[in-house]
């Protein structure tokens, strides 16, 4: 029987390349001890918690209402829940890089240079240890989340015969000014601002990743800006996307729809491990 898969969030933030002609993307590197894609480079996400989809965090966001959310994101079926995408992928960016994408009390986007820097940085080594929740340090500071901020993009659910699995949704954003990345040596060991093109063709023995990741940085290669990136999600029909494991000329790969080998059941790995090949 399959793994249920768990809800999660994953956000890449985007700037435009200093030399223009394109985008550049942060990634940060898991640490190895991970429990899934230890050493890899991915985007900033986790797991929903159920604070992301509570009340009090959700009187905190500015920009998108659980109904809109819901809208954006219909096959989830709960408003609050959809919501709580949105604010995984603002809670998890915060963590995993220390950028924090909220509304100070002037309206805009927080600064978190200077004095300020320091406070933010104990607040996310108490969040990474549970001794505080994400909503209570929005309250402290009179912020407001700025889900609107994010942009839905893509939607990826790990294989059916994996051991571990994620329904996550990905989604894109510009990277919020004033502030600059930083790793935790607890979650990540590395963060990298790099063009896609460029890691599309890196060698995967010297910048490992996993699939979902790779095929997002290849999508991203055909734009020239962030905003055409973000203009791009408006309207946008996102279906859910489960890779296939498929066992051919004795090595296995992933393949996706669209994919010629996607429902060759000669190839297709079922729950089990074996090839349907190999049982007929």
């Amino acid at each position: 029987m399959a793994v249920l898969p768990k809800d999660a969030a994953t956000v890449m933030l985007l700037r435009d390349s200093p030399g223009g002609g394109g985008v550049q993307v942060l990634m940060v590197r898991r640490h190895a001890d991970s429990n899934f894609a230890g050493g890899s480079y991915v985007f900033p996400g986790g797991k929903l918690d159920p604070e992301d989809c509570g009340e009090k965090t959700r009187a905190l966001c500015r920009g998108i209402s659980p109904e809109k959310a819901a809208v954006l994101m219909p096959d989830v079926g709960s408003p609050d829940k959809s919501l709580g995408f949105w604010i995984a992928g603002l809670r998890e960016v915060f963590e995993e890089s220390g950028l924090l994408l909220a509304y100070g009390p002037d309206g805009g986007i927080i600064s978190l240079s200077g004095e300020i820097q320091e406070r933010f940085r104990i607040y996310r080594q108490q969040l990474q240890k549970s001794d505080l929740l994400f909503s209570e340090m929005i309250r402290r500071e009179n912020l407001y989340l700025a889900v609107d901020r994010l942009f839905y993009f893509s939607h990826w659910i790990t294989p059916e015969t994996s051991p571990v699995r994620f329904d996550t949704r990905f989604f894109v954003a510009e990277s919020p000014p004033g502030q600059e990345p930083l790793h935790d040596e607890r979650e990540t060991t590395e963060n990298v601002w790099i063009s896609p093109r460029s890691v599309a063709k890196s060698d995967p023995n010297d910048f490992p990743m996993v699939f979902p990741t790779l095929k997002s940085l290849e999508v991203l290669t055909a734009f020239g800006s962030v905003a055409e990136v973000l203009k791009a999600t408006e309207g946008k029909l996102i279906p859910a996307i489960i890779p296939r494991i498929i066992l051919k000329d004795g090595k296995k790969r992933l393949v996706i729809p669209g994919d010629r080998e996607y429902s060759d059941s000669r190839y297709i790995v079922k729950v089990g491990g074996k090839p349907i090949e190999a049982e007929s």
